[in-house]
């Protein structure tokens, strides 16, 4: 990371006012490249000094940051790019790891209600299906290392909030009905989501689409309900790194 102070401006200025007329067009021209490279490398000004990244962006970002660049003005204004990155990248980039590993791709669509990046993975239908909501949760959240289980860093649509936002982001709804049956059950095109619930609850909340949804409706359930429509979405909650 490079360095650009208002005081090494300042300083190249007086430089040029004191040299000879032999010295003026060098000085000139150093002074603006100087200048340039401020306005072209990516400056954030703050505590009077500018500072220019010269560090060419991490190609694996491309296409998050074209989400990103997709995103509502509200949502950027909450979490800028750099922020996004640099809790992308922190920690050997354990959350790009996480986000390049989700299924069918990952959807970076928008912020919680705390400012955090959220990513969900892609297709249309739901993962881990004809599960019910405890063994669901559970194959999301953990999965086995050395005979325990450990955290993957992954969680559930928690809220109505996160599911508008997805779907205003994508334009669909969160999971899309299917057309035919799936064997031994007749969905009519029927698909849904768990949403996270807690733990050990006595009602889970779901959405769910038939046929002609434009957007997902929410119910609850007992936790032990079942059905080869209903599934989950992935979700990576992207936190600051400490």
């Amino acid at each position: 990371m490079a360095k650009i102070t208002q005081a090494a401006v300042d300083a190249a200025l007086r430089t040029l006012r004191a040299a000879p007329d032999a010295l003026l067009k060098t000085r000139a021209a150093e002074i603006a490249t100087i200048q340039t490279r401020a306005q072209t490398t990516g400056v954030l000004v703050g505590g009077g000094e500018a500072v220019a990244d010269a560090t060419p962006e991490n190609p694996r970002l491309a296409f998050y940051e074209a989400q990103y660049d997709r995103w509502s003005d509200a949502d950027k204004a909450i979490c800028l790019w750099g922020e996004v990155r640099d809790r992308l990248l922190g920690n050997d980039g354990e959350d790009l790891n996480r986000a390049e590993a989700m299924e069918e791709g990952a959807i970076l669509f928008g912020v919680d209600e705390q400012g955090n990046p959220l990513i969900a993975n892609g297709g249309s239908g739901p993962i881990l299906t004809n599960m019910n909501y405890p063994n669901t949760r559970n194959a999301v959240l953990f999965t086995e290392k050395d005979g325990r289980q450990v955290p993957t860093g992954y969680e559930m649509l928690s809220n109505e909030g996160e599911i508008r936002a997805f779907e205003a982001f994508t334009g669909k709804p969160v999971v899309q009905p299917s057309e035919g049956f799936v064997p031994s059950f007749q969905d009519n095109g029927w698909r849904g989501i768990w949403c996270e619930s807690g733990d050990n609850p006595v009602w889970v909340r779901y959405a769910y689409v038939c046929p002609g949804f434009v957007r997902a409706r929410l119910c609850d359930r007992g936790p032990q309900y079942r059905v080869p429509g209903l599934g989950v979405r992935r979700l990576l909650r992207v936190l600051k790194k400490s």
